[in-house]
């Protein structure tokens, strides 16, 4: 299997992703007719646990879409474990130090270059160990989250760090930590500031920035500015979002129309 983002990284292009927070491999099925380039696991908000992800990557071998899983927390174990399920890209949130990061991309390498223990499974249904273990650290995603005060301290040592990929803002998460609240769209010149020294660096190390975002316009203001991984936020907020429009939009005529 070939990591599609990567591929779109590699010509400079924008990846679209959106978080998987449902334990439903069908309702990943659904999702995955949309056209995401990748659909990600959310297993640190989300209603998700080891086995709805395996059944959620299980859902998304009907489409051509990268499998990630955003761990609940910086754990060789967990990491190891949803890499042995067929997670091809790991997200990590609140990540602070370089070597914090550091400590993700030993947990996604075999040794000698990592920690991750040799026992993959649903990889090795698809291609033998051997051709597996060679292709692993090209074709694994390492993508620590920015979104706390000492990450953002220390953006320049982490996206240094080698074996880094990406990096991803959490924009609730971030204001929180700068005392601004949360709000997905953010517009407030410091955070906008810091968006575009962390892309400068990040362009400078050879390594792609990623966000959440929550709407078609925020998005293409963040791609202009240099985010190369949009995700747009999750399948239950389409979910609502599709339900409320067709509710709200009949309301109206049927006011109108039945006395109601």
């Amino acid at each position: 299997m070939t990591n599609k983002i990567k591929e779109i990284w590699a010509r400079d292009g924008v990846a679209v992703n959106v978080f998987l927070t449902i334990p439903s491999g069908v309702a990943t099925e659904i999702m995955g007719q949309a056209g995401w380039d990748g659909m990600t696991v959310d297993m640190q908000h989300g209603a998700q646990d080891y086995r709805s992800a395996v059944e959620c990557f299980q859902a998304m071998l009907r489409h051509a879409v990268t499998p990630m899983v955003r761990v609940p927390t910086n754990e060789v174990s967990i990491i190891g474990r949803v890499l042995d399920a067929g997670a091809y890209g790991i997200i990590v949130p609140n990540v602070g130090s370089a070597a914090e990061a550091a400590r993700i991309v030993s947990a996604c390498r075999y040794p000698p270059n990592g920690v991750r223990s040799n026992g993959a499974v649903r990889p090795l249904i698809y291609e033998t160990s051997d051709s597996y273990m060679k292709r692993a650290a090209d074709d694994i995603i390492v993508m620590p989250m920015i979104e706390t005060p000492d990450g953002v301290k220390n953006f320049k040592e982490i996206i240094r760090v080698p074996g880094v990929d990406a990096v991803y803002i959490g924009p609730n998460d971030l204001g929180l930590g700068m005392g601004l609240g949360a709000k997905m769209e953010r517009d407030e010149p410091v955070i906008l500031e810091f968006y575009r020294a962390l892309i400068a660096e990040a362009n400078d190390a050879g390594v792609k920035c990623g966000i959440h975002v929550a709407t078609v316009e925020n998005a293409k203001m963040l791609i202009g500015m240099g985010f190369r991984l949009v995700t747009f936020v999750s399948e239950a907020w389409h979910m609502l979002q599709g339900a409320r429009t067709t509710v709200t939009s009949l309301r109206p005529f049927i006011a109108a129309n039945h006395n109601i």
